[in-house]
């Protein structure tokens, strides 16, 4: 997978160089003047900021960014899924010269924009040089009195002519599902396997904060005692509240879970006269941490580690006094697959 990722990388980089390459000289080469423009820039918190995408468009083009420029140059940058798509687009009278692009990194998307809005503010000078200096080429000093910053926005507002960008589709709330193994240190320190079911609800407007609830059902493995077999088992439900997912390097991302456990524990001596049975209710609080690789496109691998500390611990007292005991804090250790089917 790692191997199919670079290609994608290498294939957005090379498409972006050579839109680079074949992009006409700047219209302002001629000495005719540079495009004078505001900028709207909008892009998730762990995009690249406005400081960036207005360094990777100087290089491109000589357009003034300017507060109060009467035409706009817009940016919307928004995550879907498992990738980003990105749109520029030049607003004047009408909007022209609207283009897209999408990847999975952030930072290719920005790259991608600042080649295109260069083009755009190119083309939309080429157009409107034969027709004398517009109002976006021309300096405050020359502008008439009336076009000022107000009626600008009234007339770039007027539902006849503009074109407003398309809404933001706000991104959706995603339904995780998985299963795995996993273990954990229990009575006398001896290790309980589990096998474990996974349902997540992930809300990418706080993000990617998600809630999780998983089952669980393990039992210690057996152990003869005075001609008997002594053996522990549980069933339990967890519950954790993940504050946001957070990349923590290449094709994985870490989330870190406040963690709360409700089930039954069973521990027995079965097969001698002095054996006895006992189920008790269990209760935990703790906190789970997550790390997750995707292995697919809608599959991820993730690894589990965390603790949990019983507010009752298990004592269990057979009639010949022995003492099977749980211990005040128990490590944890997942293994599993998770999956977004919807």
């Amino acid at each position: 997978m790692r191997i199919r990722t670079r290609a994608r990388r290498v294939a957005v980089t090379m498409t972006v160089a050579g839109i680079a390459l074949l992009r006409a000289t700047p219209a302002f080469a001629d000495g005719r003047p540079a495009v004078r423009s505001r900028l709207a820039y909008s892009a998730p918190p762990a995009c690249p900021g406005e400081d960036r995408f207005r360094a990777l468009l100087a290089p491109q083009s000589d357009v003034a960014l300017d507060p109060t420029a009467p035409i706009l140059l817009a940016v919307e940058i928004h995550e879907e899924e498992r990738r980003h798509r990105g749109r520029v687009a030049v607003v004047a009278d009408e909007e022209e010269g609207a283009r897209e692009m999408v990847a999975e990194r952030c930072e290719d998307v920005v790259r991608g924009l600042a080649i295109f809005a260069a083009i755009a503010l190119d083309a939309y000078l080429e157009r409107h040089a034969s027709e004398g200096p517009a109002p976006s080429m021309a300096t405050p000093a020359a502008r008439p009195e009336a076009t000022t910053t107000s009626s600008i926005r009234r007339r770039l507002q007027r539902p006849a002519r503009s074109k407003p960008l398309p809404a933001r589709r706000p991104p959706t709330a995603q339904i995780r599902i998985g299963m795995g193994v996993g273990e954990q240190t229990t009575v006398d320190a001896r290790p309980l396997y589990s096998v474990d079911i996974l349902g997540a609800l992930e809300i990418p407007r706080l993000a990617h904060a998600s809630v999780r609830l998983s089952a669980h059902a393990g039992a210690v493995a057996p152990q003869s005692y005075r001609n008997g077999t002594l053996s522990f088992g549980m069933g339990w439900m967890r519950l954790e509240l993940c504050p946001s997912r957070a990349p923590v390097g290449r094709d994985l991302v870490a989330s870190l879970c406040a963690a709360g456990d409700m089930g039954l524990q069973r521990a027995a001596l079965e097969g001698t006269k002095s054996g006895r049975s006992e189920v008790r209710t269990f209760t935990a609080v703790g906190a789970v941490g997550h790390l997750l690789t995707k292995i697919g496109r809608t599959v991820e691998l993730e690894a589990s580690l965390g603790a949990v500390a019983p507010l009752r611990p298990f004592d269990f007292l057979t009639r010949d006094g022995v003492v099977y005991s749980t211990p005040s804090v128990s490590p944890v250790i997942g293994l599993g697959l998770v999956w977004s089917p919807f």
